[in-house]
């Protein structure tokens, strides 16, 4: 994994403290969907989430954590406009992906980059 070559271990430990309270989002309000379906307030809070980790990834150069946020967009994207329905696999294809970010963001500090460690 590479990261951006000018973040500052602050920068990282804001990342990682953001990107942890976004996937917890995520994994609640994403079982909640399974429940309520198709709600439109529900489906934007889970795409603000994606958003955030996708624009916030990208910030530090994590290539691949924005990639897969992007996809989780995509897939909310067609969910709000009605082109794929609120359904056991959809929900199970998100849960998956947060669990892949959030493996994403634990290897950060797996890998030494996490705050106080100099790369």
């Amino acid at each position: 994994m590479e990261l951006s070559s000018d973040i500052t271990s602050e920068d990282l430990d804001v990342f990682l403290q953001e990107a942890e309270e976004q996937l917890q989002l995520l994994d609640e309000a994403i079982v909640q969907m399974e429940q309520a379906g198709n709600d439109s307030q529900l489906l934007q809070e889970i795409f603000r989430a994606a958003h955030t980790i996708k624009v916030s990834s990208a910030m530090i150069g994590y290539a691949q954590m924005t990639e897969l946020a992007h996809v989780m967009e995509s897939l909310l994207d067609k969910v709000s406009k009605g082109t794929l329905a609120v359904s056991t696999p959809i929900v199970d294809a998100l849960l998956h992906s947060v669990d892949l970010l959030r493996e994403m963001k634990d290897s950060l500090t797996m890998c030494g980059l996490a705050p106080g460690n100099e790369r």
